[in-house]
């Protein structure tokens, strides 16, 4: 049964600060109440409404960008169509659940090893295998946190 409200148990902060405690990547210009770390990892999401588990073959593996302790991003092949997720942080069956909000998504190009390169305006320059100069366009997804919901 999901928990509900502003639920965040200590389990969820451990995981967030051995994440966070390993890269110390941020920046002063960046812009963020809290420094976002490096969080190069495939993790599982689902869109869904509301604050319950979706089915498993609901999830699909995404790779994720930056962590902080509020949020996360991800990588997308084309803009989310809901702004409402499900993250599944982990492996069972120590799996962490979040339930999460869609913040923002904005056009990248992200290089062979999944690198975002730099923002785009639009999809442009690619020769004729769909290659964009040896990057390939995607959609940063930031999502902000809103309850951690029992698996």
């Amino acid at each position: 049964m999901p928990g509900t409200g502003r639920e965040v148990d200590a389990s969820f902060y451990n995981l967030i600060y051995e994440l966070t405690a390993t890269d110390r990547s941020g920046t002063a210009a960046d812009r963020r109440r809290e420094p976002r770390h490096v969080f190069a990892a495939k993790q599982r999401v689902a869109f869904s409404r509301g604050l319950t588990l979706p089915n498993e073959a609901e999830y699909l593996e995404v790779q994720c960008h930056d962590l902080t302790r509020r949020g996360f991003s991800f990588l997308l092949t084309r803009r989310p169509v809901m702004d409402e997720l499900v993250a599944a942080f982990g492996c069972e069956p120590e799996t962490i659940y979040v339930a999460a909000r869609v913040t923002h998504s904005k056009d990248v190009l992200v290089d062979a090893e999944g690198n975002v390169v730099r923002e785009i305006d639009q999809r442009c320059c690619t020769d004729e295998t769909g290659d964009t100069l040896g990057t390939w366009p995607m959609v940063l997804v930031g999502c902000r946190f809103v309850a951690r919901l029992k698996g």
